[in-house]
Parts: C-alpha cells; structure tokens; sequence
C-alpha cells in the first residue's frame, strides 16, 4: 500500500525518489488502495498489507 505521493530519500537505485515528496495520502485514498484490491477478480480477501511509502 501507497502512503505518499513520491519519496523524500532519493535512493539512487529507486525511481519513486526522482521527483521528491509531493504529499502523503489521505486515509480515505489509503484505504481506497484495499477496496480496489478487493475488487480484482481472485482477489477474495486481503490478508496482509505492507505499507511502502
């Protein structure tokens, strides 16, 4: 699961870096993230999430 919009590390080997911070998810995008997940065929239920920022 996303919980920012971007990354503040920079990690050289990592896109998600390349453009800095831009902000960090609401609660309500965050928890859409599992409801779109939910919805994917086989997808019968979600047992474990990694949050990533």
């Amino acid at each position: 699961m996303s919980s920012q919009v971007g990354c503040p590390v920079g990690c050289r080997f990592c896109a998600s870096g390349l453009g800095g911070l831009d902000r960090n998810l609401t609660a309500g995008q965050i928890v859409e993230q599992v409801h779109h997940l939910q919805a994917q065929p086989g997808a019968d239920r979600v047992t474990n999430i990694v949050f990533m920022g």
